[in-house]
């Protein structure tokens, strides 16, 4: 029998993320590298090599990301091979949601459980300035989603002075829409913008993030004054999110904090880039290839040991309050 799969801190990994692509249909200024697509993807097969010997080291969690997931060509028959893994018993999308009305019924058909739609706001003018975008892309996206999902769940990076003082209106869209909404703190990321079109002539990667950002205790603050928020107990919390009762319930809204509020202690994730390479911390500069080891004759036995050697290789927690990361956001699919 296979050992579970540990880090050198007893934390259990049970959650793969998957970078499908780098190709994205928008250009948000705090994820976009600007860099060259990468064109020797995973195959469809090889990613199956990968999520069946994770499972037997107790994966059951998979997120596929990009860049945006949604456009690598047959995702669906993805989903499908994964969710026919018995093991895997969660697996869910994060995505922009603009190709969404094209694509959630097969998706649902083929297994996927969940949804993660990225809004940074319900403004059509801020919204694009962010990302380039159509708003009304996405929010058709989330509509079609509705019908076929139960648990349609949508993200928002908190940008001081830009979109922060939308958070009221993301909560009352929830509460209309039935969606959970979660506000992300703003990450500084290794290949972002450095000169957002909001901040002509500035340089340097982390100031803009320092200038922008908003900490989730301090929006948390600025909610109470409108709405009774009732803190989970940590036996309720999943997850990075920590969350709270909107006015007693039933509506549920999280706040992802990683700068103000690292949960790097509870950690139970490892990352796979769309290139092959198992990265055990977001922000950490550790690359593991597995490209190699996937046509072998014993390929299943080299990948678990290559997946315990980077479980081994997770560090504590990251160092982003000291402006250290070598996340290239796009790449590694968050």
């Amino acid at each position: 029998m296979n050992e579970i799969l540990k880090d050198n801190f007893n934390r259990r990994i049970t959650y793969l993320r998957i970078s499908v692509t780098t190709d994205c249909n928008l250009q948000c200024f705090y994820c976009a590298t600007g860099g060259k697509p990468i064109n020797s993807l995973l195959s469809f097969d090889e990613i199956i090599k990968i999520v069946s010997a994770a499972a037997k080291l107790g994966i059951y969690k998979i997120r596929i990301t990009g860049g945006e997931p949604l456009l690598r060509e047959n995702l669906s028959e993805l989903v499908k091979r994964i969710s026919e893994i018995k093991e895997i018993n969660d697996i869910s999308i994060t995505t922009n949601g603009h190709l969404l009305p094209q694509l959630a019924r097969e998706l649902k058909a083929a297994g996927l459980n969940r949804l993660n739609i990225s809004l940074d706001s319900l403004n059509p003018e801020i919204y694009k300035k962010i990302n380039g975008g159509s708003l009304g892309n996405v929010l058709k996206g989330i509509r079609i989603a509705k019908k076929y999902f139960e648990d349609v769940r949508i993200n928002m990076v908190v940008i001081k002075d830009i979109n922060d003082n939308e958070a009221e209106k993301f909560i009352e869209f929830g509460k209309k829409e039935n969606l959970t909404v979660r506000f992300l703190e703003l990450m500084p990321n290794k290949g972002q913008s450095t000169n957002p079109p909001f901040l002509k002539g500035i340089r340097g990667i982390l100031y803009y993030c320092n200038q922008q950002f908003l900490s989730n205790e301090t929006l948390i603050s600025k909610l109470r004054g409108k709405y009774i928020l009732s803190r989970l107990s940590d036996n309720e919390k999943k997850g990075s999110a920590e969350w709270f009762l909107v006015d007693n319930g039933p509506q549920k809204i999280g706040f992802i904090s990683p700068i103000s509020k690292p949960f790097c202690a509870d950690c139970n994730r490892m990352r796979l880039t769309s290139s092959g390479e198992l990265i055990p911390c977001l922000h950490g500069k550790e690359r593991i290839s597995l490209r190699e080891v996937l046509h072998a004759d014993n390929y299943e036995k080299l990948i678990i040991k290559k997946l315990h050697f980077a479980a081994q290789r997770k560090v504590s927690g990251h160092q982003l309050n000291s402006g250290k990361t070598f996340c290239e956001m796009k790449i590694i699919g968050g």
